[in-house]
């Protein structure tokens, strides 16, 4: 089982409040992580700070809002969980293999077994 990707919200002592835990991301949101990732359009550095911080919010499934985010989590963990979404997508990707013969493996002629 993967591990999952965890944020954690603190309140204003700094004692942990809640953690909140996702084991999967959402094949709809690989896209965007991806172009968020890759930088595609110029956007300035608030568009691009915004923009994560709602795609965060949708990866946990809105199980919290932009503004408990914005009020409850530690920007550290913010970067770390986004760089953790996009290594998960990598790693993915990597591996993925649209040929599933294996190398150095061919396939079995259906021809020469009718022989």
């Amino acid at each position: 089982m993967p591990d999952p990707i965890k944020i954690t919200f603190y309140n204003p002592d700094d004692t942990v409040k809640v953690e909140y835990s996702k084991l999967r991301i959402p094949l709809g949101l690989v896209d965007i992580a991806l172009d968020m990732s890759e930088n595609q359009e110029p956007k300035s550095d608030r568009e691009t700070w915004d923009s994560i911080k709602a795609f965060i919010v949708e990866i946990f499934g809105e199980q919290f809002t932009l503004d408990e985010l914005n009020k409850g989590a530690d920007l550290g963990d913010i970067i770390s969980v986004f760089n953790m979404i996009v290594a998960k997508i990598g790693n993915v990707l990597k591996s993925f293999n649209p040929n599933p013969t294996r190398p150095g493996i061919r396939p079995i002629a259906t021809s020469r077994l009718q022989k």
